[in-house]
């Protein structure tokens, strides 16, 4: 099984290979898993314990793990015992050890089931089930009896269902003077043999809470207004958006505006292989894709084209796109007008822009009313 680990304390960092069971150093927090026997550990240059291996190493046995769990200096002042305080009282040499400056071992057994093991924000859960673990956030163990966060905070003495839409409508009105999102302008693309060099504007556009929010609601309009999406909507019946973009403002307005309208979403990364973009659109059915502007003609016939569902494909990113390039094709992120040009792709998949679904929203305010079709809180918000 992998774990892949976040070191997120040490600035820099480098990839380290181990089994499980491997010495680490440093606070860890587990992000993901993977089904292979291997740990991916996020470690500072010179800041790993003596005795535990490297990429390539083998993983030390019983004996040589627990000498050098004790020797390690993660935050362990005596030496001898593990930050949780009770390694050494553990019923099963493993068990109840803390992941901070210790080790990734599988838990085993436990009185109640809470917090097994422990990182910096995930307690780990008794489970039962093979080559398995199971984590939740420590507040969980610590401050809400072993049990999830039903209402947040924010929604506490609101009387509105816990949704993400709801959170973030909250989050707006109480922030909405605040700065939300900041973006520096890409002036020049530098392309110089197979280098490629960007240089960005020094100063942050920033936008208000009160400003993202307005374009997270008009963008849920526009979509509810295309044509097949409202009605599919108005009938409860789920509509998938999916995602194949780079990190940016636009691709989290999309985002909120997708639930915002009660699509369920899924997440397509820009770095994977044709194959595997396609296999993710066509099995999750996505009939709408937001994409970044810059990958559509890479694309649009090895992929989008090849998704039978796909209805819809709208175009983001423009602040990924520089000004202007040097030393490589420069191709600017279209206007509304210019896409409305655009052949639909495979002769149904219509092309059309975020802007473009904010503008239709933004005419549409007393024409759609969001509360209808809204998600519920046991509805399928990502896949």
């Amino acid at each position: 099984m992998i774990w892949k680990i976040s070191e997120y304390s040490i600035p820099e960092i480098q990839m380290q290979y181990c089994t499980l069971g491997t010495v680490v150093s440093g606070r860890w927090n587990i992000l993901s898993e993977s089904p292979e026997d291997t740990v991916f550990l996020c470690t500072a240059p010179g800041d790993r314990p003596a005795g535990s291996p490297v990429a390539g190493d083998d993983a030390p046995g019983d004996d040589a793990r627990g000498r050098n769990a004790r020797d390690a200096d993660a935050g362990d002042d005596a030496g001898n015992d593990a930050d949780a305080g009770n390694a050494g009282d553990a019923d099963a040499g493993d068990v109840g050890r803390w992941l901070s400056g210790l080790h990734a071992a599988p838990c085993v057994g436990g009185p109640s089931g809470q917090g097994q093991a422990h990182a910096d924000a995930a307690a780990e859960l008794e489970c039962a089930e093979k080559e398995t673990r199971h984590w939740i956030h420590k507040w969980c163990v610590e401050q809400n009896g072993g049990k999830l966060a039903e209402i947040p905070p924010i929604l506490q003495n609101t009387k509105l269902t816990p949704t993400v839409p709801n959170v973030m409508m909250m989050a707006a009105q109480k922030h909405a003077a605040n700065k939300c999102m900041g973006v520096r302008d890409i002036e020049e693309c530098m392309v110089e043999g197979t280098k490629t060099f960007w240089k960005k504007s020094a100063a942050y556009r920033w936008r208000n809470y009160g400003a993202v929010y307005n374009d997270m609601q008009c963008a849920a309009r526009g979509l509810y207004k295309l044509p097949g999406i409202g009605e599919k909507r108005m009938q409860k019946r789920q509509v998938v958006a999916a995602l194949l973009a780079e990190t940016s403002q636009e691709w989290m307005i999309a985002a909120q505006a997708a639930l915002g309208c009660g699509l369920t979403l899924t997440t397509v990364y820009a770095t994977l292989g044709h194959d595997a973009m396609l296999h993710g659109l066509r099995q999750t059915e996505a009939e709408i894709i937001f994409v970044d502007w810059g990958l559509f003609e890479t694309l649009k016939d090895e992929v989008l084209a090849k998704c039978p569902a796909l209805r819809y494909i709208v175009f983001i990113g423009k602040d990924l796109v520089p000004r202007k390039t040097t030393g490589g094709q420069h191709a600017p992120f279209p206007s509304p007008q210019e896409v409305a040009t655009f052949p639909p792709v495979a002769s149904k998949a219509r092309c059309t822009t975020l802007d473009t679904l904010i503008h239709t929203g933004d005419a549409a305010k007393n024409q759609v009313n969001l509360n209808a079709v809204a998600p519920n809180p046991e509805d399928v918000a990502m896949m």
